[in-house]
């Protein structure tokens, strides 16, 4: 396994300043065990497991976070951003969120639950590498990121970190990487 079966870093235009206006628009949650488990009890979010090697860390870890639902209006950076995406890669449904990182936050070894993929959009703080288990560390500022191997982010430093985050569990990382590259997103 190598860099092509793990992240596709490409070039695209959208707009941090609104999007990171649209952030302070929703609640951020922990990513930890009792969360996961409340959103899977109203069936929000589905997983059969976590898929972590430090389940201690995730039961108990409170400085990286998620947001809540994102309201997706017309005229929002998200809703341009989600729509652009779901016909570059010729689907029906994509799950944006947001996600931070607190300064001196690390994240341990693990598989995102309940999807195949997802888009990274960093748009604020500085580029923490992502760090796939037996593959190597990578730095982006737009990557399609394959979720379903393990990867792990370092301490954050300097800054916290936010990124807009699409996720889908209709198709895979491949498939996807193949779209972004059909749809002659530059690498960057």
């Amino acid at each position: 396994m190598n860099e092509v079966d793990v992240i596709y870093k490409f070039d695209y235009a959208y707009d941090k300043d609104k999007l990171i206006e649209e952030s302070n628009n929703v609640k951020f949650f922990p990513i930890n065990q009792k969360n996961m488990d409340r959103l899977n009890r109203l069936g929000l979010y589905r997983f059969d497991s976590l898929q972590t090697e430090d389940k201690e860390w995730f039961k108990n870890q409170r400085t990286w976070k998620y947001s809540s639902q994102i309201e997706k209006n017309e005229g929002t950076e998200v809703s341009r951003i989600e729509e652009d995406f779901k016909k570059i890669l010729k689907v029906d449904h994509l799950d944006p969120k947001f996600l931070s990182q607190e300064v001196g936050t690390k994240v341990t070894m693990h598989r995102d639950a309940g999807i195949k993929c997802a888009i990274n959009f960093l748009i604020s703080g500085t580029s923490t590498p992502i760090i796939f288990k037996d593959v190597g560390e990578f730095n982006y500022i737009n990557a399609l990121i394959n979720t379903d191997e393990l990867h792990s982010v370092p301490e954050q430093t300097g800054e916290p970190r936010l990124i807009f985050k699409l996720r889908t569990n209709q198709i895979d990382f491949h498939v996807a990487r193949k779209r972004l590259a059909d749809a002659e997103l530059l690498r960057a």
